[in-house]
């Protein structure tokens, strides 16, 4: 079956970041920042996660009018059809060609031969029938496939009031001798190039993360969609970073990789959430 998206270009992205309306209403009621078990762009799974997990199940209705193009059931137990990871899952194509993904049903209300749905209409109820490891909630997914991205959820969706504001702590350095080292315990290093980490939180991942050296940026790390390069789900900032990369263990984040010259350097780190919300980190550093 062919799947009809549209183009959604970096300005379009940007408009909807500053503008703060919303394009698209939640997909269940009462969603607040503690309603996800996983966010876009967090590991999972050895993999960035391409979509936000609710944490318990809802009732699940229709972000916007649309069309349904797929709706994939689980097959009955002992048979031999195929098991979707998303499990029981509707695919809604939307009045402005962007397609969403409502995955980990335990229930669908709507079928092929009632295609077409109104913003708000009922779905179904999530649950458990997808492949999570979490408890039991919807499974939400904004795809561009035209353009081979998926979109980070959050730019198009109402304001989370209880948002946190991101910020970055325990800053990290590691050099190409594979020294590693806290940047606040670390006044004088030597000169070189350096890839800075913070020790990231589950519950206030940033949306972006920016690095300049002596006022000039070095390095923005942008969350709001993710695309293919080698086979990979990578995110957007000088060049594009696979999953490895931005988390190349359970702790550390990546910031920047930073070229260093020799002297005194005042580096700042800076992260925000999506409204803008966020904390700067300063260090002056002596490098020989």
């Amino acid at each position: 079956m062919r799947i009809k998206t549209a183009y959604l270009c970096f300005a379009a992205l940007a408009l909807l970041e500053c503008s703060g309306l919303p394009a698209f209403e939640w997909p269940q009621e009462n969603v607040t920042a503690s309603s996800f078990s996983s966010v876009f762009a967090q590991p999972r799974g050895g993999k960035f996660s391409g979509s936000l997990i609710f944490r318990a199940p809802a009732e699940v209705r229709s972000s916007d009018q649309g069309v349904a193009l797929a709706v994939i059931r689980e097959p009955d137990d002992g048979s031999d059809g195929f098991y979707s990871p998303l499990g029981n899952a509707v695919i809604i194509d939307h009045n402005d060609d962007l397609l969403m993904v409502y995955g980990n049903l335990h229930t669908v209300s709507i079928t092929p031969e009632t295609a077409v749905i109104g913003a708000g209409g009922g779905i179904g109820m999530s649950g458990s029938s997808g492949w999570q490891n979490s408890g039991g909630g919807l499974e939400f997914q904004v795809v561009d496939e035209k353009n081979a991205r998926l979109i980070n959820p959050l730019v198009l969706m109402p304001r989370l009031a209880d948002e946190r504001a991101a910020r970055i702590f325990n800053v990290s350095a590691s050099g190409k001798r594979e020294e590693s080292f806290r940047v606040a315990e670390t006044p004088s290093f030597p000169a070189g190039t350096y890839i800075f980490y913070h020790d990231f939180d589950w519950s206030a991942l940033p949306y972006r993360t920016i690095v300049s050296v002596n006022g000039v940026d070095v390095e923005t790390i942008i969350y709001d969609m993710m695309v293919e390069r080698n086979g990979k789900l990578t995110v957007r900032g000088k060049k594009y970073y696979a999953r490895e990369e931005i988390y190349p263990d359970e702790r550390r984040m990546m910031l920047a990789e930073v070229p260093l010259l020799r002297g005194r350097n005042t580096i700042r780190f800076a992260a925000y959430n999506i409204h803008g919300a966020g904390l700067d980190t300063f260090f002056v550093v002596n490098n020989y």
